[in-house]
């Protein structure tokens, strides 16, 4: 069976199972420190970039859930899992859209230079951060072992689904912030509650 879940699509350090030979302590530290200092840089760029704000686009919100849904494919696909798993690890999609569309409400645009930016909604952005990090834990504490591989493609498509109904409120809401937006040289923001 091939041996290819998310992360060590990427990293190859991550489970020593993928290479033929017994790895080397110093590079698999080497490895296990450089894959580390990335993860946190992902982190650290993802939730400033939640917190801050960015420029609004189509484009800019659907990327990222697009990404997701196609890690989640790639991963289940390339597993070779059962029908049941691989229709059970994909039916968690329309699953967290609808989480996506519940918590994803409290979207916030507003104008900085003449250019819209929104801010994601926090409970979606706590909940990616912790399902990232439970990925990532899994994946580094337990390669190689098919259940966490499991778990590890079920929570991918639950936050695969959860950014896409994040992603439609997103694209839904804009369209009242330009309805209800104040002048452009305001840069008070515009919060949608519901």
């Amino acid at each position: 069976m091939l041996q290819a879940s998310v992360l060590t699509l990427f990293w190859p350090f991550v489970s020593s199972a993928t290479s033929g030979s017994t790895p080397n302590p110093a590079s698999q530290l080497a490895g296990t420190s450089f894959f580390l200092v990335l993860v946190a840089l992902v982190i650290a760029r993802r939730v400033l970039s939640g917190v801050r704000g960015r420029i609004y686009s189509e484009r800019r919100v659907l990327t990222i859930p697009v990404i997701y849904i196609l890690l989640t494919v790639l991963s289940v696909v390339t597993l070779g899992y059962l029908h049941e798993i691989i229709l059970g690890t994909l039916a968690l999609l329309p699953a967290g859209v609808l989480l996506g569309s519940k918590f994803g409400t409290k979207v916030e645009f507003f104008w900085k230079n003449g250019t819209v930016y929104y801010k994601r909604s926090p409970i979606v952005l706590i909940l990616w951060l912790v399902s990232f990090i439970v990925r990532v834990l899994l994946e580094t504490i337990y390669p190689g072992n098919l259940n966490v591989e499991i778990v590890i493609d079920a929570v991918l498509s639950a936050t695969a689904g959860l950014l896409m109904g994040e992603a439609m409120n997103i694209l839904g809401k804009r369209k009242q912030f330009n309805e209800n937006a104040p002048e452009q040289s305001q840069l008070e923001p515009f919060i949608i509650n519901q």
